[in-house]
């Protein structure tokens, strides 16, 4: 019999990390949760562990024995005024995450970037992963920072990273910009799961969505990966204020 997979998920205790907790396919798996506070397990075999990814010795520790990571640990909030955590977590810590993995001889990434890398975008306009990255504020500047360092992991160190332009990951749609960018919990851990197990080298950009009727972009990445969303966003039970015209949809301060 094969030896279980470990993946490491970082930042675990969050939205996401506890979705995948949940919903993300077991066979051959196990989880190591890792966070600044204790996650909630979504089987009796996931490892709880809580640290600081900016703490060598923690991120270690969190590394051991992994053979994929999924590094969802970050400054969340996308309009945050607050840079300095921004560039330490977004920024530092990803760098840190990274190293962390190569020094463990970890070999697959997935790096949870953002839409904002390109919400300056019109939303209405195709964006093809390989368009310039147009941020629409230090948050998203900071994930296309995440996806450089990539691209320079998969180069210099032959690991395999996929990062994932994760958009509005909810339970449903409730916006005119969640048409186009939304992703649902399953769709989530559906591409995370080929993120994990497609055969593939170096870096890899994709969108992470559902497969939503009013998003302009065809992502080719995602037949690569192999991940056929299950989900879509539609209109019939909305109730829609005036659109925001960029694909990031900043939130009025």
């Amino acid at each position: 019999m094969a030896p279980r997979q470990r993946i490491l998920i970082t930042g675990a205790a969050g939205r996401i990390g506890q979705s995948l907790a949940t919903l993300l396919p077991r066979d051959g798996r196990r989880l190591r949760l890792f966070d600044r506070h204790p996650a909630t397990p979504g089987s009796e075999e996931d490892e709880i562990l809580a640290g600081d990814m900016l703490d060598p010795a923690h991120l270690a520790t969190a590394m051991e024995g992994c053979d994929a990571v999924v590094h969802l640990a970050a400054e969340k909030r996308a309009f945050s005024d607050d840079h300095a955590s921004v560039l330490a977590l977004n920024c530092i810590g990803a760098q840190a995450v990274f190293e962390a993995a190569r020094q463990a001889g970890v070999r697959r990434f997935v790096f949870a970037s953002s839409h904002h890398a390109v919400g300056e975008y019109p939303i209405g306009q195709p964006v093809p992963p390989q368009a310039l990255p147009r941020p629409d504020g230090l948050y998203g500047a900071s994930k296309v920072f995440g996806e450089a360092v990539g691209q320079l992991y998969a180069d210099v160190h032959g690991m395999a990273v996929v990062s994932i332009r994760i958009g509005a990951f909810q339970d449903a749609p409730t916006t005119p910009r969640q048409l186009v960018v939304w992703i649902s919990p399953r769709d989530m851990a559906a591409l995370v799961d080929r993120a994990l197990v497609a055969e593939l080298d170096g870096h890899r950009v994709v969108y992470g969505y559902s497969g939503n009727p009013a998003n302009p972009t065809r992502d080719p990445g995602w037949a690569q990966l192999g991940y056929v969303p299950c989900d879509a966003a539609r209109p019939e039970h909305l109730t829609l204020p005036p659109p925001d015209t960029r694909l990031g949809g900043r939130v009025p301060r």
